[in-house]
């Protein structure tokens, strides 16, 4: 089988690729970063945010495609690269895969106090990143490629580089944690 996985530097890329490679999947890498290298996996350097950047050997008779890039932090780049990019890489991905799988946001959906949030649930993003997410994941069901379109909350495991959650988890064990 062949996996094309954008992002696949990331935290949850990451885990993908080691995920295929166990299964003995041939792994193909797009990553903006260079000095990164995967072994087990091949590496296409490449920016979704480029308007002249080639997909097409990245896309060559791709079974999946996990779309898990991603900008966090810049706002300036999360237009280019979630809405942009993704129409980039559908428009090379027409008729070279077999099925899609994006990696999006619950924050699509807006802020939820109370209740039960569902695929049927009314999109309210809520900023930017949340806005281009899911103008990211509308291109995505409009494009005709068989797809699936995960809305993770907050992704958590070993590794990861935020340490903010198991800081939290900590606190709450040592007993010095309190509501104020």
């Amino acid at each position: 089988m062949v996996i094309a996985i954008t992002g696949g530097t990331g935290f949850v890329g990451k885990q993908l690729v080691n995920h295929h490679i166990q299964l003995g999947h041939q792994v193909r890498l797009l990553s903006r970063k260079s000095s990164l290298k995967e072994e087990n996996a091949k590496f296409f350097i490449g920016d979704l945010s480029d308007p002249n950047v080639d997909l097409s050997s990245f896309l060559h008779s791709v079974d999946i495609l996990y779309h898990c890039a991603g900008e966090i932090n810049n706002e300036h780049l999360m237009q280019e690269l979630h809405v942009n990019g993704t129409q980039r890489l559908i428009e090379a991905a027409k008729g070279r895969i077999e099925k899609w799988v994006q990696l999006s946001s619950v924050g699509a959906y807006g802020i939820c106090r109370a209740g039960t949030i569902s695929e049927s649930s009314i999109e309210k993003p809520f900023k930017i990143y949340e806005h281009s997410k899911a103008e990211s994941d509308r291109l995505v069901k409009q494009s005709g490629i068989p797809h699936v379109i995960l809305r993770p909350s907050n992704v958590f495991g070993n590794n990861m580089p935020n340490q903010s959650l198991r800081g939290l988890i900590r606190t709450i064990s040592s007993g010095i944690f309190f509501f104020i």
